[in-house]
C-alpha cells in the first residue's frame, strides 16, 4: 500500500498511531500504514481536512476519497484509454490530457443552487468524490465503487439544554486548548469569529470593508480586535476590484458558483498573504453544524409537507423551475433534487428542521461554502486552518435535539450560550448578518449596468 497523493493533515495524528499501533514518519505514511491495516475504520477515525490516493499494487486497485466535511479538493477522470486519472484539482485532470468540455445539462441544476452539488463537476466525465467515502478502481477498469467510512446519521440523546450546554463547551475547550495561539484570522462582526478569535488569542484579524457603512463589517470588527488585544486590518473592497476579479475568482475555483462572498474572500486572502502571512484562521463549520441559517423557505411549506416533494435543496435556492423554462434553451426536466436523495435518505425519521440541516451540511457545505474557501488556498498559497470543522463537533451536532438548538430571535441557540461563557453577552447575543456583499447596489449603476447588458446581449 503506497500514498500517491495526501493533501491537508491529521489533527489526531497521536491518537491514530496510539489506536492502531503504527509508527509512521509522516501523515503520508499514517494513512498507507493505517488503511492498510484497518481499511475504512481506520478512516472514520482520522480527524482533519483532507484528501488522498493510496496504491494497493498487490489487489490491483487505487483508493481514493476525502475526509468527512469535504475540505480538501479531490477530482477524477478517465482517459480515452481507461486508466483513471486523479488530481487535486480539475487544472490537474485537464493537464493529463482530458478534454475540456463543457457539461450543459447542468445548467440547470446550476441556476436553482448557484453551484454545482453533488459529484458532477462542469466539465463532462470528470468528477469529484463526496466526502465520507472511499472510493475504489480496479486496475485498467472504469468500474467505480464507493463506501462510506463516515455516515452522518441522527442519533439523538435526551439531556437538559444545560447538559448540552456544558457538554458543548467542553468540545470546544478541548479543540481550541489543543490549537497554536497567535496568528492571524479573518473576523466578521458575528458570533463565529469573535469566540474563535478569542480563544485563540489572535494578533492580527483581516476584516472586508466597503465604503458603504450599511453592509460593512469593519468598524464593529476593529473595535472587537482592539477589544481582545489583535491589531485590526481592513481590506477595501471597491465595484472596480470586486468586478475585476470575477474572472480571477472563477479561474481559480474552477467550477462557476453565483456566491457573492468568493470574490471578497480571494481580496481578503491576498492582502493576508501579501502582508507576509502564511496561514490564516477561519470560522467555517458552525452554522451548518449548529442551525446557524433561519431556514425561512422551511416556513413557505405548509405545515406537514414532505420537504423533498416540495422541493427543498438549502437555504440558498435561486431560480424556480419556470424561471429557468424561461431562460434555458435546451430545458427538459429538472434533476435538483438528485443531490440531495442522500441526505433526505439518512434523515426520514427526523423533523424538518434536521432534514434541512442536513441538507445545508451534505450538499451546500461541501458543494459551495467549503470549495470555495479552500480553493482560495490554491489560488492564493494562504493556508487556511478552520477549528470548527472537527469530528467531535460533528459527532456532538448530530446526538443534540433540534428543539433545544432553534430559537425564533437568534441562530445556534446553544453555540451562543456555550459562548456565552467566554464573550460578553454583547457579542454572543449578537444577529446573524450572512456575509453582505453591496454587488446588487453597485450593479445598478450605469457603467455596470452597461456592462452587463452588453454581457447578456453578446453572442456568447
Amino acid at each position: 500500500m503506497k500514498t500517491k497523493l495526501f493533501l491537508g493533515k491529521f489533527t489526531n495524528r497521536e491518537e491514530l498511531c496510539r489506536e492502531f499501533s503504527l509508527n509512521p514518519d509522516d501523515d503520508s505514511e499514517l494513512l498507507a500504514q493505517g488503511f492498510k491495516k484497518s481499511g475504512n475504520a481506520f478512516l472514520s477515525k482520522c480527524n482533519g481536512l483532507f484528501s488522498f490516493v493510496l496504491t494497493d499494487k498487490e489487489n490491483g486497485c487505487q483508493y481514493f476519497g476525502r475526509d468527512r466535511f469535504g475540505g480538501k479538493g479531490l477530482y477524477y477522470s478517465f482517459d480515452e484509454n481507461g486508466a483513471l486519472l486523479l488530481s487535486g484539482t480539475i487544472g490537474g485532470i485537464l493537464s493529463q490530457g482530458k478534454r475540456a468540455e463543457f457539461r450543459e445539462t447542468l445548467l440547470e441544476v446550476y441556476l436553482s443552487y448557484s453551484y454545482i452539488p453533488g459529484e458532477e463537476t462542469a466539465f463532462e466525465g470528470i468528477w469529484k468524490p463526496l466526502p465520507g467515502y472511499c472510493y475504489c478502481v480496479k486496475e485498467n477498469g472504469k468500474n467505480v465503487s464507493k463506501e462510506r467510512f463516515f455516515t452522518p446519521k441522527y442519533k439523538t440523546q435526551q439531556r437538559t439544554e444545560q447538559e448540552w450546554e456544558t457538554l458543548l463547551s467542553a468540545t470546544l475547550d478541548e479543540i481550541f486548548d489543543e490549537s497554536e495561539k497567535g496568528g492571524t484570522s479573518m473576523l466578521s462582526s458575528g458570533i463565529d469569529s469573535s469566540y474563535l478569535c478569542k480563544r485563540l488569542g489572535v494578533d492580527n484579524t483581516y476584516t472586508a470593508a466597503y465604503e458603504n457603512t450599511i453592509f460593512s463589517e469593519a468598524d464593529a470588527a476593529a473595535l472587537y480586535a482592539q477589544k481582545i488585544g489583535a491589531k485590526p486590518h481592513a481590506v477595501a473592497i471597491t465595484p472596480e476590484s470586486y468586478l475585476s476579479s470575477v474572472p480571477d475568482t472563477m479561474r481559480i475555483l474552477e467550477q462557476p458558483t453565483g456566491d457573492a462572498s468568493a470574490e471578497v474572500l480571494l481580496s481578503v486572502c491576498r492582502k493576508i498573504k501579501e502582508d507576509g502571512y502564511d496561514a490564516c484562521y477561519s470560522g467555517e463549520g458552525i452554522d451548518e453544524l449548529f442551525l446557524g441559517y433561519y431556514m425561512d423557505d422551511l416556513k413557505k411549506i405548509k405545515e406537514g409537507r414532505d420537504l423533498a416533494s416540495a422541493g427543498y435543496i438549502g437555504s440558498t435556492s435561486a431560480f424556480t423551475e419556470e424561471e429557468k423554462k424561461r431562460l434555458l434553451k435546451h430545458y427538459t426536466q429538472s434533476r435538483k433534487m438528485e443531490a440531495t436523495e442522500e441526505a433526505y435518505a439518512l434523515s426520514t425519521k427526523e423533523d424538518r428542521l434536521r432534514q434541512a440541516a442536513l441538507v445545508d451540511i451534505l450538499v451546500w457545505l461541501n458543494g459551495n461554502l467549503l470549495p470555495n474557501v479552500f480553493g482560495m488556498e490554491q489560488g492564493t498559497g494562504l493556508h487556511l486552518e478552520a477549528p470548527y470543522l472537527d469530528n467531535r463537533l460533528y459527532d456532538l451536532a448530530l446526538r443534540i435535539p433540534s428543539k433545544l438548538q432553534k430559537d425564533d430571535k437568534l441562530t445556534k441557540k446553544l453555540f451562543r450560550k456555550a459562548a456565552a461563557r467566554v464573550l460578553d453577552a454583547e457579542y454572543a447575543k449578537r444577529p446573524k448578518r450572512g456575509f453582505p456583499v453591496p454587488i446588487r447596489l453597485w450593479i445598478r449603476t450605469e457603467k455596470y449596468e452597461n456592462e452587463l447588458k452588453w454581457v447578456f446581449t453578446s453572442p456568447v
